[in-house]
């Protein structure tokens, strides 16, 4: 509606502003039209802006936009007339696109995106920046380019330096979610960019959000490239690995991506971050993955510190051995139960709970245990684990707390 409003705004203004009559004005477009060669075009144009500035040419913008396409389209116009359509452009972009959506379509996305593969620096130059024109325009254009995106990264695989960075400002600014994966070329060209724009690329990855952007960002979680210069000063090698795992939230991983992102809870510095994701999959019902055996001891040691709900959770996806320490653990929180005064730690009620749904994986240790030195407690979890016989003896038990 915003956007309405402007257009309107700048129609009204520029119709209180007509002074020169439609004769004078029908002439200038007429000569515009006659002429075949950029090197001609430039005086008129320059006629053309001014008249456009002094409130001219009311309603005649998709006009001059068709008139002028072929002289914005030749990747052979001299700079400066090229220079001077962006003026004019700039005037009556509003206007095109509200009147002829199309052809808005074609100055503003289609003839840059060429121009990304015409093999001409200066236009690889200038695409990007009349991309983010286009994107500024409205939501139509933000769709057609992130339609038109993926194949046409293809061709800037290849770019010198100065080009690709003018691409990559464009990326990290718009954010153009793409409708499509990024081509492999561009993804090699990524890893291996250094330039003043390099911190963005964990923001730039996210905008894949298909199974290679996925891919991509826990290749670089894992491994991260070398740290951007520019960022040197307030990023450490840690927090630029975060920043890639943070771009994996709301993203659905594979089991083995899953299990990658588990392993990096044994960097601290990463810690934060990935027991995070692991949050995050459980409070969407996903699965989670069983964590390495070499990380069950930490994982043991965080059931009673922070982060021990998400800790908890990933021992009890363990198989036997996570429950055997999440028993070990509640025999523990259960050992001054009934205390005038409690030593009582995070998420007891927690790792009761994981126990109690994964009880019957270790039924027969719940059992031994209870045969040794039975508790109320053990009864519960072994009639959850379906090993009803101690429960039925628990009935003719001399001890009252165990046959209520």
């Amino acid at each position: 509606m915003r956007l309405v409003y402007t257009i309107l705004s700048v129609l009204l203004v520029r119709l209180c502003l007509a002074q020169v009559t439609p004769e004078r004005s029908e002439r200038l477009l007429q000569q515009l039209g006659a002429i075949r060669t950029p090197a001609e075009v430039r005086p008129l144009l320059e006629r053309l802006e001014q008249a456009l500035k002094d409130g001219e040419l009311f309603s005649e913008e998709a006009r001059i936009a068709r008139l002028t396409l072929r002289f914005w389209q030749d990747t052979t116009t001299p700079s400066e007339v090229r220079l001077r359509l962006q003026e004019i452009y700039g005037m009556i972009a509003p206007a095109v696109a509200a009147m002829a959506p199309s052809l808005a379509e074609t100055l503003l996305v289609q003839v840059p995106l060429r121009w990304l593969a015409s093999g001409n620096p200066e236009l690889q130059r200038l695409a990007p920046e009349i991309l983010r024109w286009a994107w500024m325009t409205d939501k139509t254009m933000q769709r057609r380019i992130a339609e038109a995106l993926p194949a046409a990264l293809a061709q800037v695989a290849a770019y010198p330096e100065e080009a690709f960075t003018a691409l990559v400002s464009f990326l990290a600014e718009a954010k153009p979610r793409l409708a499509g994966s990024f081509p492999p070329a561009f993804l090699e060209r990524l890893r291996t960019y250094r330039g003043s724009l390099a911190w963005h690329l964990p923001d730039i990855l996210a905008l894949d959000t298909t199974e290679t952007g996925t891919r991509a960002l826990i290749a670089r979680a894992v491994d991260p490239p070398p740290l951007p210069p520019e960022a040197a000063a307030w990023l450490t090698i840690d927090r630029w690995q975060a920043l890639f795992l943070e771009k994996l939230d709301g993203r659905q991983l594979t089991p083995e991506q899953k299990r990658q992102v588990v392993a990096l809870l044994a960097e601290p510095e990463l810690r934060h971050a990935a027991f995070r994701l692991v949050r995050a999959w459980w409070y969407r019902e996903e699965p989670l993955p069983p964590p390495p055996p070499e990380m069950l001891p930490l994982l043991e040691e965080w059931a009673v510190q922070e982060n021990c709900e998400e800790a908890v959770r990933l021992l009890a996806a363990a198989g036997p051995e996570g429950v055997k320490r999440l028993f070990r653990l509640v025999t523990e929180d259960r050992r001054d139960w009934n205390a005038p005064v409690r030593n009582s730690r995070p998420c007891a009620w927690d790792r009761w709970s994981a126990l109690f749904e994964q009880a019957s994986e270790i039924a027969e240790e719940i059992e031994a245990t209870y045969r040794e030195n039975p508790a109320p407690w053990h009864l519960r979890l072994l009639a959850v684990a379906g090993r009803w016989e101690p429960v039925f003896e628990a009935l003719a038990a001399p001890d009252a707390a165990l046959r209520q």
